[in-house]
């Protein structure tokens, strides 16, 4: 459900898993790390639309899987990117990350061994876009009532996949969309430019086969 300006293939970006064939790095932040909460809430429900906000100082934990240090690091509904990565990424002209701040590694946990150290990290802001997801095309199951707004409910059960409502999409390559703020996703031009730079740490798979659901030994809704 794009229209002529949307590309033809969104892609939701997301952490490696036990099946994927890509190394895989995740953070935690320190046991003292002091977070903030910001106060960003629908206007039309009142719900919170983002997590409580990191800051400084910016002292973080890796956990590798693999035996490499990989460019993109996910955690707690945040994302870290090597400095190499970040720095093609600007470089390139393709839109979506916002500020960007150094993080300081202060223990790496790897569970395979490995030699190296990790290298410079920096947590990124990856924007929010005028992509509104089509709740119904996607398959989204909520109890309780859903804001027309934020397209967020009081639980999330499951969804089917991810749909854009034709013409929401605001010409980000890398973006949070309403009403799946949580989650990143990108066109097709970053995908490729991040496969053709051989970044690590990342898959890609097509928004319409992201689906989940938080309560499998439930009949869902027809």
């Amino acid at each position: 459900m794009t229209n002529a300006r949307d590309p033809e293939t969104f892609y939701h970006v997301g952490k490696p898993g036990p099946d994927d064939d890509e190394s895989c790095t995740e953070f935690e932040t320190s046991d003292d790390a002091q977070f903030v909460d910001d106060g960003v809430v629908c206007p039309s429900c009142r719900s919170p639309l983002d997590h409580l906000t990191w800051v400084p100082p910016y002292l973080t934990e890796l956990e590798c899987w693999n035996r490499e240090f990989t460019d993109f690091v996910f955690g707690f509904g945040s994302l870290l990117l090597s400095e190499r990565s970040l720095a093609a990424i600007r470089s390139s002209g393709l839109i979506g990350i916002g500020k960007a701040d150094s993080v300081e590694v202060i223990k790496v946990r790897k569970h395979k061994r490995f030699q190296g150290n990790p290298p410079s990290y920096f947590l990124v802001e990856v924007v929010v876009s005028k992509a509104a997801v089509d709740l119904e095309a996607s398959g989204f199951e909520h109890e309780g009532n859903v804001c027309l707004e934020c397209r967020t409910g009081q639980i999330l059960k499951r969804w089917k996949r991810v749909v854009f409502e034709s013409g929401t999409w605001s010409g980000e390559d890398i973006f949070r969309p309403i009403g799946k703020r949580a989650s990143f996703f990108c066109t097709r031009r970053f995908r490729d430019f991040c496969l053709e730079h051989k970044f690590t740490g990342a898959v890609f798979l097509p928004a319409e086969k992201y689906n989940h659901d938080f309560y499998p030994n439930e009949k869902p809704k027809k």
